[in-house]
């Protein structure tokens, strides 16, 4: 399920620990992937499939927001945050990504909601492990882009904005 409609966004950052910064938000557009899971019994069936299934709407969204830009990075922090929420969420997969602007700034915000209560941590990978190195990622890539990072909702959500340019 596909949506561009973020009614209730702002009501939710008023109370969320990830609030956004004081003043008056507007939201300039936005999109919302909502996916079930996988049947236990076909893990990594098509469950496989959702982190592409972001990242190729993801780069869609961001050129016609004209944020060409950032386009590969967000498709890697994407991914990654996805991948992790089918790893060790339980439930259906939320992601959000919206252009959140006032008149000083703007900013891109994603975040994926996963239901799982287990706080999602930043592993220290050996060099020979095949995973483990997914939040690291995430938090060197945000970081790079001056953006922020963090988990709320008692570790269902992990969110990140990053400031953008764009035109009026």
């Amino acid at each position: 399920m596909i949506t561009d409609h973020y009614a209730a966004f702002q009501a939710e950052q008023r109370g969320a620990s990830n609030a956004l910064p004081d003043g008056v938000w507007d939201i300039v557009a936005g999109v919302e992937w909502i996916f079930g899971r996988a049947a236990p019994g076909e893990r990594g069936g098509l469950d496989v499939l959702k982190p592409g299934l972001v990242r190729e709407e993801a780069s869609k969204w961001l050129t016609r927001w004209e944020l060409a830009d950032v386009v590969e990075e967000i498709r890697l922090v994407l991914s990654e945050l996805v991948t992790n929420a089918l790893r060790y969420g339980v439930g259906a997969l939320s992601v959000r990504m919206c252009l959140i602007s006032n008149t000083d700034a703007a900013w891109l915000h994603l975040e994926v909601w996963d239901g799982s209560t287990r706080m999602p941590r930043i592993r220290d990978a050996g060099p020979g492990a095949e995973c483990g190195r997914g939040l690291w990622l995430v938090r060197a890539v945000i970081k790079e882009l001056h953006g922020a990072y963090g988990v709320s909702d008692g570790g269902r959500r992990t969110w990140c904005r990053t400031p953008v340019q764009i035109t009026a």
